[in-house]
């Protein structure tokens, strides 16, 4: 972590007083001068710090921007010694990562950006990440599964996402299978999980579980091939919207890490049945040839979906990869 968003931390620990540098350079084994140059960057990213002599530094204002030390704060205290980067503008923070994870970056390394200038989700599709507005975040795993269980990664980052927004912004959400989180009839989220797979036993050599957040619609609105499909966790903007991005981000991953310690568990397979947008409802299986019409029956155990195509009295299991499902 950066020592300005160090300083930041501890800054925001004592909200209503001051902090003196000389404590601040104590507390993180740094000179007065370094702590000076910090809080003179912190201010040009928009951050008021007071400063008052012989009394020290207060946060006066914070912008409405993500905060890697927001984020630390929540994570879970575990054997992974998380490591948070926000950026302010990035290509795709999958890609990124997907570097990082190739030269030997540790488990817990989390890059979150305030924009995406190529954004992606499944089947190659654009995922349109604005700043100001969403969390666009990535972060590498490296579980010891057999590649065919990688979906559990995905599936408990949909119910990690849909708990973290019904619990930070008061949102009722539904996960349309496999991956995409839907609240107010309208797509807030979305989740695209890459892997490298190790040819020799068969298991993951790393994941890199992506998901972008619709926290609220753009400033700028969405783009006419969005409109009325993608919306913002929240219907209204609230006054003070300081902080709301850190706190969905840092849930979401303290949400997902308990799950991803019990992958082979699944006990998210209740909550992500129970948050279904399909199931008992028509449907629209389009599997890049065909486009078919059929009944969504259940969520097996393996994450598969279960279906019964029109004019056909047997069940079908579908996997993620080889369909698009949308609802009629």
């Amino acid at each position: 972590m950066k020592l300005s968003e160090r300083i930041l931390t501890l800054l925001s620990e004592n909200p209503d007083g001051y902090t003196s540098g000389n404590e601040i350079a104590e507390r993180l084994a740094v000179s007065r001068n370094a702590v000076w140059k910090a809080v003179e960057k912190l201010r040009s990213d928009g951050y008021e710090i007071d400063a008052i002599t012989n009394k020290g530094y207060r946060i006066h204002h914070e912008p409405d921007r993500i905060s890697a030390g927001a984020v630390m704060k929540l994570l879970p205290q575990t054997e992974t010694p998380f490591r948070v980067t926000v950026v302010e503008s990035i290509s795709s923070t999958n890609d990124a990562l997907r570097l990082r994870a190739e030269e030997g970056a540790p488990e817990g390394t989390i890059l979150i950006a305030e924009s995406q200038t190529s954004g992606r989700g499944r089947l190659n599709r654009s995922f349109y990440s604005p700043k100001n507005s969403g969390i666009y975040l990535s972060a590498l795993l490296r579980p010891t599964i057999p590649a065919p269980e990688a979906l559990s990664i995905t599936t408990a980052a949909a119910v990690a996402a849909a708990e973290a927004i019904e619990s930070c912004c008061g949102a009722d959400t539904k996960i349309k299978w496999v991956n995409d989180i839907f609240a107010n009839g309208k797509k807030i989220a979305g989740i695209l999980t890459e892997a490298a797979i190790n040819l020799e036993n068969g298991r993951l050599d790393y994941a890199v579980l992506g998901i972008g957040i619709n926290i609220f619609d753009p400033e700028d609105g969405w783009p006419a091939e969005l409109t009325g499909i993608a919306g913002g966790a929240l219907s209204v903007c609230p006054a003070d919207r300081r902080g709301l991005r850190s706190r969905v981000a840092g849930t979401f991953l303290n949400l997902f890490w308990r799950y991803y310690r019990d992958l082979g568990g699944k006990p998210f397979l209740n909550a992500y049945r129970a948050r279904s947008l399909v199931l008992g409802r028509e449907i629209i299986v389009d599997d890049g040839v065909s486009r078919r019409r059929a009944t969504a029956l259940a969520i097996d155990e393996e994450f598969r979906l279960i279906v019964r195509f029109d004019g056909e009295s047997r069940e079908t299991a579908l996997s993620t990869g080889e369909v698009s499902v949308r609802i009629v």
